[in-house]
């Protein structure tokens, strides 16, 4: 499955019509957030813009992790047909090394 950035201020306007429509069938998303540290936290979600903003604003909804890291943006996210898969890849991605990370959200 072939990733894509989203602007986390421009959600959605970055795709082409024909990938918005594929991404319309996607219902989740795993995505990688950039903390004010330059720490990275890895996530699945149904819900980007929203996910984004509890982490940044709903210290009830907001992880543990990012809580203390505040501000966090969206660095990367990859469209997922199912939950299941979504949360493989979110698997793998937590095994990466840091340096694999940034590489995957520059396309590399």
């Amino acid at each position: 499955m072939e990733s894509f950035w989203v602007s986390y201020a421009s959600l959605g306007t970055l795709l082409s019509e024909v990938d918005y429509q594929r991404v319309q069938v996607m219902s989740w998303y795993v995505y990688i957030l950039k903390c004010s540290d330059n720490t990275y936290y890895t996530g699945v979600t149904k819900d980007l813009k929203r996910r984004v903003d509890e982490h940044n604003g709903d210290d009830k909804k907001a992880a543990k992790y990012t809580k203390s890291r505040r501000p966090v943006r969206l660095f990367w996210s990859e469209p997922h047909e199912s939950r299941s898969s979504a949360c493989q890849r979110e698997a793998a991605i937590k095994r990466m090394k840091r340096t694999e990370k940034a590489e995957l959200a520059s396309g590399v």
